[in-house]
C-alpha cells in the first residue's frame, strides 16, 4: 500500500485513524491498495452486508440490490470484473471508513519514538479499478511545530510521562463525548422532514446520508447513523445546536400554553369563578357571552356523558384568544 498526504509519500506505519478534528486543520490523503491487499478486508465487508441483507432485507441502493440478485459474488471476482459496481456500493453503503480501518489495522504500530505523524479521519471517495483501489479523504498533521530559541528552554519544564498519560486519557474521554454528541445530533436531524433538512443547508454528503437513512430500517439504519455521526464530527455543529435549542424552547413554550389552556377549560367547566378574571387579565378581547355558551355546553355534555364536542370547541376558543393576545 502507498499513502500520500498533501502529495507527499509517508510511511504507512506512521499513520493511524483518529478522532474528530476541525476541518481547518485538515490535510488531504490518498491511500492506494493493490487488488491482493484489498481482497481480504473487502470480502469481510461484503460478507457482513450480505448477512444483513439476508436477515433483514435492507438494501442500500441499486448496487447492493444487484449484488444481492447475483448471490454476492466473491470480492476478488468483483475487483477483476466490475470495479464500477464496487465503487457504487461503497458510496451507497458508506463502507469507505470501515474499509480504511480494515486496511490500516494490520499495519505495524509506530512503536517507540514520537507520536504518529498523521491521523486519517474521513474518507471522501473510493475509486476501484482492476488493479486495486484508491481511498481519498481528510486527516490532520500531528507533527509538532518546530521549536524556536525561546521555546527550547520551556521544553525542559514540559509535563512528565504521568501527566502526559493523564492528558491523553482526558483527550480520549473528550473525543468519546464529542462522538456521542455528534451521534445524538444525527438522530435529531434524522427526525426532521426533508423540507426542514433543506432549510438547514447541510453539506451535500451529510444531507444525502440523512435522506438515505430515512429509507433504511433496523440494523441498516443504525449503521448509517454511525456513518452520519462520523460526518458530523468534521463540520461546525454550532448552528445546528442553536437551531435545536431554539426549537426546544419553542416546544417548551407550546407545552406551557397547552397546559394553561387545558387548566382554564377544566376550571371553567368546574365552575371556578377565579379563572375568569385570569382569562380577562391575559385576554381582554374575550367575548364573555360566547365563552359562557361554550362553557355551558361543555358542562352539559360532561354531565350527560356525551361526546365532548363543546369541550373541544371551548379549548379551541381559549387557544385562539391566547394566540391573539401574543402572550406565552
Amino acid at each position: 500500500m502507498r499513502l500520500s498526504i498533501d502529495g507527499h509519500e509517508v510511511e504507512l506505519g506512521a499513520a493511524r485513524l483518529g478522532g474528530p478534528v476541525k476541518a481547518a486543520a485538515g490535510v488531504c490523503f490518498r491511500l492506494a491498495a493493490s487488488r491482493e491487499e484489498l481482497s481480504a478486508p473487502l470480502e469481510e465487508e461484503l460478507r457482513a452486508l450480505a448477512e444483513q441483507a439476508r436477515s433483514t432485507g435492507d438494501v442500500y441502493g441499486a448496487a447492493e440490490h444487484e449484488l444481492q440478485r447475483r448471490g454476492w459474488p466473491p470480492a476478488a471476482a468483483l475487483l477483476r470484473e466490475e470495479p464500477a459496481l464496487l465503487s457504487a456500493l461503497v458510496r451507497e453503503a458508506g463502507l469507505g471508513q470501515r474499509l480504511l480501518e480494515r486496511l490500516l489495522a494490520g499495519l505495524p504500530a509506530p512503536g517507540r519514538g514520537p507520536l504518529p505523524r498523521y491521523e486519517l479521519w474521513r474518507v471522501d471517495e473510493v475509486r476501484f479499478d482492476t488493479q486495486g483501489a484508491e481511498l481519498c479523504g481528510r486527516g490532520r498533521d500531528l507533527r509538532p511545530a518546530a521549536a524556536g530559541p525561546e521555546e527550547e528552554g520551556a521544553q525542559a519544564d514540559a509535563p512528565g510521562p504521568p501527566q502526559e498519560a493523564e492528558e491523553a486519557g482526558r483527550g480520549r474521554k473528550e473525543r468519546k463525548v464529542r462522538a456521542q454528541d455528534a451521534q445524538k445530533l444525527g438522530v435529531r436531524l434524522l427526525a426532521l422532514s426533508p423540507e426542514e433538512l433543506a432549510r438547514l443547508e447541510l453539506p451535500e454528503e451529510l444531507a444525502e446520508a440523512l435522506l438515505l437513512a430515512k429509507r433504511l430500517k433496523r440494523e441498516a439504519q443504525r449503521r448509517q447513523l454511525q456513518f452520519i455521526g462520523r460526518l458530523m464530527r468534521s463540520i461546525d455543529t454550532a448552528p445546528l445546536r442553536d437551531y435545536f435549542e431554539g426549537r426546544d424552547e419553542e416546544n417548551a413554550r407550546e407545552v406551557d400554553r397547552l397546559q394553561r389552556i387545558d387548566r382554564w377549560r377544566n376550571e371553567l367547566v368546574a365552575g371556578d369563578e377565579h379563572v375568569l378574571q385570569e382569562i380577562l387579565d391575559v385576554c381582554p378581547a374575550v367575548d364573555l357571552d360566547h365563552l359562557s355558551d361554550l362553557t355551558g355546553q361543555a358542562r352539559a355534555e360532561a354531565a350527560a356523558d356525551k361526546p365532548p364536542r363543546g369541550s373541544r370547541a371551548l379549548f379551541r376558543y381559549l387557544r385562539a384568544l391566547l394566540e391573539q393576545s401574543g402572550m406565552d
